[in-house]
């Protein structure tokens, strides 16, 4: 039984202190995931094997594809948020509660009715 194509490689020069959450979106052929240590977004596009690195907010454990192409909802201990990827830009849909200072947000998922689920743990 197969489970995938290819020999396994290395993606670029970047290493992660905590990688997390990768996506695959089909509308730019490219994978996306975060470092939540780092506190970094990055994607990367087979075709061109052109790697970028954007800053996000602290404790930013998934990136997941919207219906809008190139912006991507954000979870992190900031909020959860939309990140609008050609103009750089965050905006914020539901702040993380204050009440929750000892946790942070960690792997998340859409499900199939468009509910976000994730989970949280303390901060390391």
């Amino acid at each position: 039984m197969t489970y995938f194509l290819g020999d396994p490689a290395s993606i670029g020069a970047w290493r992660a202190r905590l990688g997390e959450t990768p996506v695959w979106c089909d509308r730019s052929a490219s994978l996306l995931w975060v470092d939540i240590l780092a506190g970094k977004l990055l994607r990367y596009w087979p075709s061109t094997q052109r790697l970028t690195i954007r800053d996000m907010p602290r404790f930013t454990s998934a990136v997941l594809l919207t219906t809008r192409s190139d912006h991507f909802l954000v979870v992190s201990q900031t909020g959860i948020g939309v990140y609008d990827y050609a103009r750089a830009r965050m905006s914020s849909l539901l702040p993380w509660p204050e009440s929750e200072t000892h946790t942070r947000p960690n792997d998340a998922a859409i499900a199939p009715d468009g509910a976000l689920w994730f989970s949280t743990m303390e901060p390391q």
